[in-house]
């Protein structure tokens, strides 16, 4: 396994071991209810989070990206791309007309690329998931959402965020795909100055990538923060922090980084498949190459 992709897989693992150890709990508290370091009640709301073989739950959260990858991304990808391209030329038009061009993008990636990758869409996904949670309950409909009715509310939040982050990590992955498809085409907008004597006019140079990426991950940072200070303030006045069900307090903090490891596979295929998505998307465009400027060897 080339090294980059090291990080990814140790969010997987990190991500699968959580899982089997609570599977290990339940199957546990199965055959000696009552015999457990976890209260009765955090057993009973937690182990069950998804309703039906918790085995084929999970083949089914770790398939889906897969197909989903191959039949809604990797076949329409350039569509996709372009559908941002359209987007962006709208947005542009509200200032200055840009231009655009393509910068050729080296082939290598760090490990610290693909987990950073990794951790945005995880924090996107997780913030949307407490947004979603908070939604059903203000509607009065959680309890249909999560199967459940009864046990501390600061357990069975934790519970409905942790299915939401499942589920809806199939969806989000397919928003963040195509931005950073564009991001290492390398397809680039640039507005330059109309030389018009006395006109103050914008001189901007960004990917067609950046003003999306930047929303995205602008809200999935201070979203992700914001949910833990209310969850936190919720959370000491309900769960002691000598008792060790605050575990599953820390749990909802450290869920970020534990769903992201669902991330690794769709991460590690677009990788693989990216010089192939390249090589399509220029086909599917005629912008000139062009070289940006290098700042540092301008003199004064």
């Amino acid at each position: 396994m080339e090294k980059k992709y090291v990080p990814l897989l140790i969010t997987l693992i990190i991500t699968l071991s959580i899982i089997i150890f609570f599977m290990i709990i339940g199957i546990s508290y199965y055959f000696n209810p009552g015999d457990s370091v976890f209260s009765d009640e955090t057993v009973l709301i937690f182990i069950p989070f998804i309703p039906g073989p918790i085995i084929t739950d999970l083949l089914i959260i770790l398939v889906a990206p897969i197909l989903l990858f191959f039949v809604i991304f990797y076949s329409l990808a350039p569509y996709w791309a372009k559908l941002l391209i359209k987007i962006h030329k709208i947005l542009s038009r509200v200032g200055t007309d840009a231009k655009y061009g393509v910068i050729r993008m080296g082939r290598k990636v760090t490990g610290r690329m693909l987990f950073f990758r990794a951790m945005v869409v995880s924090f996107f996904t997780f913030s949307i998931a407490v947004f979603l949670v908070e939604l059903l309950v203000g509607l009065g409909i959680s309890d249909a959402f999560l199967y459940y009715s009864s046990g501390p509310e600061t357990f069975i939040t934790i519970v409905q965020v942790f299915v939401a982050c499942l589920f809806l990590g199939i969806i989000t992955i397919l928003i963040f795909l195509p931005v950073w498809y564009l991001e290492d085409s390398g397809l680039t907008s640039f507005q330059v100055s109309t030389k018009k004597e006395d006109e103050r006019s914008p001189i901007d140079i960004q990917g067609v990538h950046a003003p999306l990426a930047g929303v995205l991950t602008g809200y999935a940072g201070l979203a992700t923060i914001l949910a833990w200070i209310i969850f936190i303030i919720k959370a000491f006045f309900v769960v002691p922090v000598t008792d060790i069900s605050f575990l599953v307090v820390i749990f909802f903090m450290l869920l970020p980084l534990i769903v992201a490891g669902f991330f690794s596979i769709p991460i590690y295929l677009y990788e693989k498949k990216l010089p192939s998505l390249v090589s399509r998307l220029e086909s599917h465009w005629n912008y000139d190459h062009i070289k940006p400027p290098e700042f540092e060897k301008i003199e004064d």
